[in-house]
């Protein structure tokens, strides 16, 4: 008998009241299989340069981050996004290549 491996992520986004943030993604990921699971998180940005530079620079969606989450469980993450304009599309994908996207605009 072949056990069911499957997980959920959920993203949102919710506006801050912070001198230098604006807004607070909480990414939350769920793991409803019987083993441990690792979770690469990471984004893309879009917009002008100087912005898509200071989104990276405060949130480090630019390059990759491991998450582990162990069996039945659920995990959260919470990046500070500052005040910029960017669209950016963040990426949670599982070490089997299974890949969600959410897209976000921050204005």
């Amino acid at each position: 008998m072949k056990l069911k491996e499957f997980w959920e992520a959920e993203a949102k986004m919710e506006k801050i009241y912070h001198e230098k943030f604006k807004y607070e993604l909480v990414i939350e990921i769920k793991n409803h299989s019987p083993y441990n699971k690792k979770f690469l998180i990471y984004g893309k940005a879009e917009g002008d340069p100087e912005d898509v530079i200071k989104f990276y620079l405060y949130t480090g969606l630019n390059s990759k981050r491991t998450i582990t989450v162990d069996h039945y469980s659920k995990s959260k993450l919470r990046i500070y996004i500052p005040d910029v304009k960017v669209n950016f599309v963040l990426f949670v994908e599982d070490e089997k290549g299974n890949k969600k996207e959410f897209t976000f605009s921050v204005d």
